[in-house]
């Protein structure tokens, strides 16, 4: 059984505050976080301090995007407990998701981050990525998102079974405009686009990601048929359960997205 917890973390501003680990060491000591995936990470003045310090001192090999971050484009954090890749080969993959692009609705990437390494021989990818938010709205905005998401789907190592964990901005509910549905479709837009690579999405049943609304954003993807009794679900669940301040400033305003899932087969480290 494998444990992820995946959490958007809103960093933007100088200094991550230091609860949010806190939170996380919560999900470690409950056995909830072989895997740790982040996204709106950003590498301000502390964050080796806050984050990849703390991560490693309880047992975890961070990965970050080796390329320094940019104003306005966030990145990825991946954190695997230490036994699970001990001795193996790793190899890290990035796009071009920090070269000025956001704005660009024909040349957009999200932020992304692939982990390649070996379970027992079986060869696993840990990919954590973000389709960002531009500043327009309508078909011009789903244009963007839509590109990024191709560029995404472009990018997948579909000879690897994979985990995906990620900020998609898009839910089963979304509100679209009529004319906006052919760009951005949840079912026949996002939903078909990962039958043809023959993977599933997992989003929890109960909760919402952001916490203050409506929609489920945060998705757990698996390629098929690799993976089996998967769990999924939200920490918190309901918004007045909620223990942080997620509309302060620079504080997460997404729920963790916390699964367990089985690898077909093979038998995990200790």
């Amino acid at each position: 059984m494998l444990n992820i917890l995946g959490w958007n973390i809103n960093q933007k501003g100088d200094e991550t505050p230091s609860w949010i680990y806190g939170e996380i060491k919560k999900k470690i000591a409950t056995g909830e976080a072989d895997i740790i995936v982040l996204t709106e990470f950003y590498k301000n003045k502390n964050h080796r301090d806050t984050l990849v310090e703390p991560l490693e001192k309880d047992g975890y090999v961070v990965f970050l995007d080796p390329r320094p971050r940019k104003n306005k484009i966030r990145q990825v954090l991946i954190a695997i407990r230490n036994n699970l890749i001990k001795n193996e080969t790793i190899k890290i993959h990035i796009l071009d998701d920090n070269e000025g692009y956001l704005f660009d609705i024909n040349k957009g990437y999200p932020n992304y981050l692939q982990v390649d390494f070996s379970i027992n021989s079986i060869p696993l990818s840990i990919i954590g990525t973000r389709i960002r938010i531009g500043t327009s709205s309508g078909a011009e905005e789903h244009k963007r998102r839509q590109t990024q998401f191709d560029n995404f789907l472009k990018s997948l190592p579909i000879d690897r079974h994979m985990i995906i964990v990620g900020d998609f901005n898009i839910a089963d509910h979304y509100k679209f405009k009529t004319e906006d549905r052919e760009n951005w479709h949840y079912i026949d837009n996002y939903l078909k686009s990962y039958e043809t690579l023959k993977m599933s999405v997992y989003t929890p049943e109960i909760g919402n990601s952001p916490i203050n609304s409506e929609f489920k954003l945060d998705h757990l993807i698996l390629s098929n048929p690799h993976f089996k009794n998967v769990e999924c679900y939200y920490h918190p669940s309901k918004k007045d359960e909620c223990e942080w301040d997620f509309k302060g400033a620079n504080n997460p305003d997404h729920a963790m997205l916390l699964a367990k899932v089985d690898i077909n087969n093979p038998k995990l480290p200790d």
